[in-house]
């Protein structure tokens, strides 16, 4: 499991700063979980370094983060954000969605597969 921890400690730098503020914007949220979402997506790229049962812990971990930010955090503002109108927030949730595809894609043109990988040695 220390392969995982500098992994674990970027995406704790990257997405802290949004929670120790007093309240963090629904678009920082939502490119937090873009961000935790990708590194998800990403992980599978390198199922040849580490063990499949390595892999499955954090992919459970990255998962249940994304969806504690989701129905626990960004959900609930939105539905306060527009007086509990279920389809308002819907609707508002479809367009950071798809501002997520976006994201995906310039991470993934931007940072190419040998920068993701923090440690191949085998230890």
């Amino acid at each position: 499991m220390k392969k995982y921890h500098n992994l674990f400690f970027i995406l704790v730098l990257l997405c802290f700063p949004l929670f120790a503020a007093s309240k963090a914007s629904i678009n920082e949220l939502n490119s937090c979980r873009a961000l935790v979402d990708f590194v998800d997506v990403k992980l599978d790229e390198f199922a040849g370094y580490y063990t499949k049962e390595d892999m499955a812990l954090v992919h459970k971990g990255l998962l249940a983060y994304s969806e504690f930010l989701q129905n626990d955090v960004i959900t609930p503002m939105l539905l306060n954000m527009y007086g509990g109108n279920a389809d308002q927030a819907k609707l508002m949730q479809n367009l950071f969605d798809r501002q997520q595809v976006t994201f995906f894609a310039i991470l993934t043109s931007d940072i190419p597969k040998e920068n993701c990988l923090l440690n191949t040695r085998r230890r």
